[in-house]
């Protein structure tokens, strides 16, 4: 059962709704905020060529070219790119559309598909199949996708009688479409409809729908102490390392979140 999810701040199927979207979002790298680009790193080798298909302002293209990577991005809402260029100088980037990607076959060894495909009024199905087709046979692509978890699920009712108003104004419907959230079978069952297989996925963003709640923050902090690398974090005790893998995974089943699927081409 596939849930349709609106806004009334326009609709996320076109271009104009991003612009003003990316103004919120800081043009700095901030890998706690971005748990698929720690999946990507599992997956690469130096040199790879990476595409980041809805890259926005290229904060992840511009963080790959330096290590080495031949990364570049694409995405249909030109001001998004544009602005980023113009505040941080020039980043590969294509304007084009996800369903129709202006690339030959079997172009690129690994692809990022980060809060993009949900986002087609059309649905995923199409956009899947562009995407095997630009990468090549053994590639990686990661894809993070909202799914229907427990909170959705007991929200199922709501969503099901708001859809039967909505059919009876389906212009005002096709206005305010903002994304598609899936079941975890659904992704798997449009992947493998496309030629891929699933190789792994993880629950995550739940801190997304916490971090607006005062005081979550501190909390965590006093807790479980401020995130650290290096020899400050290994000393942190098994008991609270488990102890915070627990509740991630509870957070993660109840809070409304994302998954982060890796999924290939066959070689």
């Amino acid at each position: 059962m596939i849930i349709t999810f609106y806004t009334a701040n326009g609709a996320a199927s076109q271009p104009r709704f991003w612009p003003q979207y990316w103004k919120t979002v800081s043009l700095g790298f901030n890998p706690d905020h971005q748990p698929e680009y720690g999946v990507l790193m599992k997956h690469l080798s130096p040199g790879q060529s990476v595409l980041d298909i809805g890259c926005g302002r290229g904060v992840l293209v511009r963080e790959l070219l330096p290590k080495g990577y031949k990364a570049r991005g694409i995405d249909f809402d030109a001001d998004s790119i544009l602005d980023s260029v113009a505040q941080a100088g020039y980043f590969p980037a294509e304007i084009g559309d996800l369903n129709q990607l202006p690339y030959v076959d079997n172009s690129f060894d690994a692809i990022l598909v980060a809060g993009t495909i949900e986002h087609v009024f059309e649905g995923p199905q199409r956009g899947f199949s562009e995407v095997y087709r630009v990468l090549r046979p053994g590639g990686v692509v990661v894809l993070t996708i909202p799914y229907i978890n427990l909170v959705r699920k007991v929200l199922l009712p709501f969503y099901l009688a708001r859809d039967v108003v909505f059919s009876y104004f389906p212009e005002r419907k096709r206005k305010l479409f903002f994304e598609y959230v899936f079941t975890r079978s659904e992704v798997v069952a449009l992947l493998s409809r496309a030629g891929f297989s699933v190789c792994e996925w993880e629950r995550s963003y739940y801190t997304t729908t916490l971090r607006k709640i005062p005081g979550v923050i501190g909390l965590s902090e006093l807790i479980f102490g401020k995130s650290r690398n290096g020899a400050a974090a290994r000393r942190s005790s098994a008991t609270k390392r488990a102890l915070k893998r627990t509740i991630e995974g509870i957070l993660n089943m109840i809070i409304p979140n994302r998954l982060v699927v890796v999924t290939r081409k066959p070689a």
